[in-house]
C-alpha cells in the first residue's frame, strides 16, 4: 500500500491499495490486481492507459460473458454499475 501525494507519475504504476491525492498521471500504464481498490483525489490522466490481472482481470471477464443480449444477464450487469449505463 502506498500513498502518492502532489506529485507527477509515469511509466508503470500497480494501483492496488494505493492513494493518489493531487497526482497527475502522464504516459502512465495503471495496473489492477483484484485486491484494495485504490483510492483517487483530484487527479488528473494524460495518455494513461489500464491493466487488468489477476482476480481483476477474471472478474472483469466474468462480466463480460454476462453482458451479451442473449445471456438474458444483461439487466443484471447494468445493475452492477448504474453509473455507466448510457
Amino acid at each position: 500500500m502506498a500513498a502518492h501525494k502532489d506529485k507527477p507519475l509515469s511509466g508503470p504504476v500497480d494501483l492496488d491499495g494505493s492513494t493518489f491525492e493531487n497526482v497527475q498521471f502522464k504516459d502512465a500504464q495503471l495496473f489492477y490486481s483484484g485486491s484494495q481498490p485504490p483510492r483517487f483525489e483530484n487527479c488528473g490522466f494524460d495518455n494513461t492507459t489500464v491493466e487488468f490481472r489477476g482476480q481483476a482481470l477474471n472478474t472483469l471477464n466474468f462480466i463480460k460473458s454476462m453482458a451479451p443480449s442473449g445471456t438474458g444477464l444483461r439487466p443484471i450487469v447494468d445493475g452492477l454499475i448504474p453509473e455507466l449505463q448510457l
